[in-house]
This record gives C-alpha cells, sequence and structure tokens, in this order.
C-alpha cells in the first residue's frame, strides 16, 4: 500500500528538533506494514514557500529518502 504524506507531516517529521511525538510513531507503523511513503510534487513546491530557510534546506537534503 501506498501513503500519501501531508506537506505539515513531511515538515514536522524532517524539522531539525522534535514538533510532535506521534509523527515518529506514525511512521513506525508505515514501517512495520511495509507502506510506501509518497509525496506529491506540489509538497515539493509547498515546502519552498515555508517561512524558515534553514528547515528548507533541510528537507530538501532529507526529502530524497521517500
Amino acid at each position: 500500500m501506498r501513503i500519501l504524506l501531508d506537506t505539515n507531516i513531511l515538515i514536522h517529521r524532517e524539522a531539525n528538533r522534535v514538533i510532535n511525538e506521534d509523527i515518529g510513531t506514525l511512521f513506525g507503523w508505515f514501517d512495520k506494514l511495509h507502506y510506501k511513503k509518497c509525496i506529491h510534487p506540489l509538497s515539493l513546491s509547498e515546502i519552498q514557500k515555508h517561512k524558515d530557510g534553514e528547515i528548507v534546506k533541510t528537507i530538501k537534503a532529507k526529502i530524497k529518502n521517500y
């Protein structure tokens, strides 16, 4: 099964600090169930608009894992 990740989930998941621990639990379940995590191309353009340039840079580096 494939999971389409919301842009906000990506931002929270890949940020430098933990914002919401439940997202880690959610990703743990995705991995246990062998779900493929997918990102919509529009999410990439939305991330570019984020107000914190460091978060954008960090997420762009990590996003290749999806």
